[in-house]
């Protein structure tokens, strides 16, 4: 017990004599962000990371794969609604010949929507892993921020270090 009241009082720290100057503005840290030393010291190595056309050309072929990517999920998606389509108005047509029950063209049409359903949930699901891919390889080339995770906050912060990277790397806040 006495080690939870050891931890409940206050803890004092020297009060700095002159205050750290603030980071560039694509970084200010916020509430949700980060310390605002951590910042600093990203930012440098933002643009050390955005010097190196090893590491630029690297984020270019993620970008552009995810883009690829992206293209392709929708396209199958549209052809889907597509075939839905067609295969909506056969049922309909089916009721109206009388060779399709309502209760029957109901069960038609709630496959349908299962399967666009099951569709979006891959499209989720493999947007996901890319992600994660993504993730990890810019941890590993030393992206300040990036680590592989789910935590919504710590991916908006790699959403904006990667977008300060992106205007260094293209001569912008230099």
């Amino acid at each position: 017990m006495a080690a939870l009241v050891a931890l409940a009082k206050p803890v004092t720290r020297p009060v700095p004599a002159k205050a750290a100057p603030a980071p560039p503005a694509g970084l200010r840290p916020t509430k949700e962000s980060i310390p605002a030393n951590q910042s600093q010291s990203a930012v440098g190595r933002l643009r050390e990371l955005a010097a190196d056309s090893t590491v630029v050309a690297m984020v270019k072929e993620l970008e552009q794969a995810q883009d690829h990517r992206t293209d392709e999920l929708i396209n199958e998606r549209k052809l889907i609604e597509v075939r839905h389509s067609r295969q909506r108005d056969e049922i309909e047509d089916s009721i109206l010949r009388g060779e399709l029950s309502d209760e029957d063209a109901k069960k038609e049409r709630t496959k349908l929507d299962r399967e666009l359903k099951d569709h979006s949930m891959h499209i989720l699901s493999e947007m996901d892993a890319l992600r994660r891919k993504q993730q990890a390889a810019l941890q590993i080339v030393g992206m300040p921020f990036f680590k592989v995770t789910e935590d919504l906050r710590t991916m908006e912060t790699q959403k904006r270090a990667l977008k300060k990277f992106l205007e260094f790397s293209a001569g912008v806040g230099k």
